[in-house]
């Protein structure tokens, strides 16, 4: 039976009409009977085949088709990579310690390199194959990231940076709010400026003795104000290092 073999095209590419092909003999396996660009496929595939003088023309395989040979993907190895103390987001700026960024790259050095050019550059402690190596005995390591083998950074939904919010009630997501559900109600203002002062510091902004009152004077505000505020400054600090160098 007639064998097509996509090349190097995955099947997706046929639908678009992208998908380069070659059309072997029943009766010799070797043999090429046509190559070109598969345009269609309904009982019999057809093949739209490139001459040396630059036309083209349609050829129709009239044998059923016994296999599409798709490429094997290449091989993948995910490593798991954990952060030492004093090591930050360079996105969130947050404590890394606890957490950890899954890379996947070609093998085990292309994880490395990956990570090593990633936004984490080489501020990370050590690589492991497994979370559950990497987690010290009731540890319960947090997903940070993944990071691809380009090193393109994916911050896991849980660490983006709060907000754009629409309306109050949007700001009730958040770890603000998740803390004032189970403290006394005397405790909000201390837990808001408590936010908005980490907020600042994992954003390396440094305060003054007027801004320290002015987030004390925020934190007897309402608590979505002050998430609000949170998330301008997460966002505003994550937005400068993102931005092109």
């Amino acid at each position: 039976m007639t064998r097509i073999h996509v090349d190097p095209s995955t099947l997706n590419d046929i639908l678009d009409g992208n998908a380069r092909v070659r059309v072997f003999s029943a009766a010799d396996p070797n043999l090429v009977m046509a190559e070109g660009t598969l345009i269609g496929y309904c009982g019999s595939p057809s093949v739209m085949r490139e001459h040396a003088d630059g036309v083209r023309s349609s050829w129709s395989v009239n044998l059923p088709m016994e296999t599409i040979e798709e490429p094997a993907a290449a091989a993948t190895v995910t490593r798991v990579f954990t952060f030492g103390w004093q090591q930050r987001c360079p996105i969130t700026g947050i404590d890394l310690v606890g957490r950890y960024a899954l890379v996947t790259a070609a093998d085990v050095e292309a994880c490395e390199r990956a990570m090593n050019a990633s936004l984490f550059g080489r501020r990370w402690a050590l690589s492991y194959a497994t979370v559950d190596a990497a987690a010290a005995p009731g540890e319960q390591l947090v997903e940070h990231a993944q990071v691809a083998a380009d090193g393109t950074v994916k911050l896991t939904p849980h660490n983006v940076p709060a907000g754009p919010y629409e309306n109050a009630e949007d700001t009730h997501d958040s770890p603000l709010f998740r803390e004032l559900d189970d403290s006394p109600r005397g405790s909000v203002p201390v837990v808001v400026e408590r936010h908005l002062l980490e907020a600042c510091r994992n954003a390396d902004v440094k305060l003054g003795d007027f801004d320290f009152r002015t987030l004390s004077w925020f934190g007897r505000l309402d608590a979505e104000t002050a998430q609000s505020l949170i998330g301008l400054i997460s966002r505003a600090y994550a937005a400068g290092k993102a931005a092109p160098r």
